[in-house]
C-alpha cells in the first residue's frame, strides 16, 4: 500500500530520479506479495530437514528455480522488472505448496483447516490496516512533511493492527497477550 511513500523516502533524492523510484515501488510491492510464500517455504523445508529427509526440498527447490526462469522470461518481457520480481514470488508460491503437499503425502495431516479461520482473520485485519495507513497518509500529507507523514501513517495502522487481531479473539494473539500480562507482573 506504501511501495511508492517507502521509496520515495527511503531513495528519493541525487540520482535516483522518479522512473527509478517508480521501478522500485513496483519490485517492492511485487517481492511483497511473496512474502508468506517466501516463509512457508522455508519453514516446510526445514520441517523436511526435521524428518532427515534433504532430498525433496532440493528437488522442490530445482524445480521452483526452473519455474522462476520460466516465469523471469515471460513476465519480465511484458511487465519489465515487475515480471521478475512478480516471477520470484510465484515460484517460492509454488515451491512452497509442493513442499506442503508432499510432507501432507508422507506424514499425513497437517492441520492446515484449524489454521483456516485465525489467518483468514489476519488477512482481513492486514487488508483493513492497509487501507486506513493509506488513507492515514494522504490525509496527513495535507498538514505534514512526506516522511513524517509516512511515520505517523504506519504508526496508525499498526497501532489499528494490534488492536483489530487482538479483539478478533484469535489463539496465538490471545495466548500471547497472557504471556506478555505474566511477564510484566513478574
Amino acid at each position: 500500500m506504501l511501495a511508492t511513500p517507502i521509496v520515495t523516502m527511503i531513495f528519493g533524492r541525487g540520482a535516483f530520479d522518479a522512473e527509478a523510484r517508480a521501478l522500485t515501488s513496483g519490485a517492492l510491492f511485487f517481492y511483497a506479495t511473496g512474502i508468506t510464500a517466501y516463509s512457508l517455504r522455508d519453514i516446510f523445508s526445514k520441517a523436511y530437514f526435521s524428518l532427515q529427509d534433504s532430498r525433496t526440498p532440493m528437488i522442490i527447490g530445482v524445480i521452483g528455480v526452473i519455474i522462476n526462469i520460466i516465469l523471469n522470461f515471460t513476465l519480465s518481457s511484458f511487465m519489465g522488472i515487475n515480471g521478475l520480481a512478480l516471477a520470484t514470488s510465484l515460484s517460492a508460491g509454488i515451491s512452497g505448496y509442493l513442499l506442503i503437499h508432499f510432507l501432507r503425502k508422507k506424514i499425513g495431516g497437517l492441520g492446515m483447516k484449524a489454521l483456516f479461520k485465525p489467518h483468514l482473520k489476519i488477512l482481513l485485519a492486514s487488508l483493513m490496516m492497509g487501507w486506513l495507513t493509506r488513507v492515514s497518509f494522504e490525509g496527513l500529507l495535507k498538514g505534514m512533511d512526506h516522511g513524517f507523514a509516512l511515520l505517523v501513517a504506519i504508526g496508525i495502522g499498526g497501532s489499528f493492527y494490534l488492536m483489530l487481531i487482538y479483539f478478533m479473539k484469535i489463539e496465538a494473539v490471545d495466548l500471547l497477550v497472557k504471556q506478555i500480562k505474566e511477564r510484566i507482573r513478574a
